[in-house]
């Protein structure tokens, strides 16, 4: 796949659809407003595109996601889903 349609069929799509839920995490007030959100979404993907990329790499695994996730959860200020607090 051309790189142009990567970003516009796959990778735009995931970030649009993370950015939705974001914006309804703070209008439900679980989150406060999100300064950055671009950046955010880089802290979401980047990661596990990083990952893939660097040859010798294990694919992100469950245990790998939730790592993201929690750390990513801190960051906006809302409890991890691991249950430890921002």
């Amino acid at each position: 796949m051309p790189p142009d349609l990567f970003e516009t069929r796959f990778l735009r799509l995931q970030r649009e659809s993370t950015a939705r839920v974001i914006e309804r995490a703070v209008g439900r007030g679980e989150i406060p407003p999100v300064d950055d959100l671009p950046y955010v979404l880089d802290l979401v993907y980047g990661p596990a595109f990083l990952r893939a990329a660097l040859p010798g790499n294990a694919p992100p695994d469950d245990a790998f996601v939730d790592r993201v996730v929690n750390t990513v959860a801190r960051e906006l200020g809302a409890a991890a889903p691991d249950g430890r607090a921002p």
